[in-house]
């Protein structure tokens, strides 16, 4: 009788087992699949042909970089020529800024070292675009984005990493050789 007992208390508790791990299935399966990409959103785009200037912070210094007949010059001395493929680079970046995650309600900027953002580029073209890259997140490879419409966004390192040079790294090769021979 004991034996019987235990034995049907067991059928009970593997039949409780059984019936939660199919209504387990059946949720799961009538649940949505969430897709790490979905959240993706393109924050900042542009039409690099339609650029007519740019401008970024290195060295804490602005660097501006103007399109003038075609031809790339420093925004300070037209006479100092960029390198048009270089150009072409950096302005590849902001074609489609993608935001692998969105922060609605950010709260307080400096959190996201966005008050005094590490870096602030400007793209004229039909519309001023200005985009603000903040604080490296911690979780690997992002940043902390902004683009004054009251949310943070976290982007990829390589925008960061592409914007990290000076109008001197752009020069065309002729342009170098007259800077080395000063």
């Amino acid at each position: 009788m004991k034996r019987q007992k235990k034995l049907l208390i067991l059928t009970g508790v593997l039949a409780a087992l059984v019936l939660a791990t199919a209504l387990a299935a059946k949720l799961t399966a009538d649940s949505k699949v969430v897709d790490p990409e979905a959240d993706d959103v393109v924050i900042f785009a542009l039409d690099p042909e339609e650029v007519t200037s740019l401008s970024w912070v290195y060295g804490g210094e602005t660097q501006t970089a103007v399109l003038e007949d075609g031809v790339w010059h420093s925004g300070e001395d037209a006479s100092v020529t960029l390198d048009g493929d270089l150009m072409e680079e950096l302005l590849s970046q902001l074609e489609a800024v993608v935001a692998y995650r969105t922060i609605e309600e950010p709260g307080t900027l400096s959190d996201y070292g966005l008050r005094e953002p590490q870096n602030t580029i400007r793209v004229n073209d039909r519309d001023d675009l200005t985009l603000f890259l903040g604080n490296e997140t911690g979780i690997g490879g992002q940043y902390y984005c902004s683009i004054d419409d009251s949310r943070v966004y976290l982007v990829e390192e390589e925008l960061a990493d592409t914007f990290q040079c000076g109008l001197a790294d752009l020069l065309t090769e002729e342009e170098e050789e007259t800077v080395s021979e000063e």
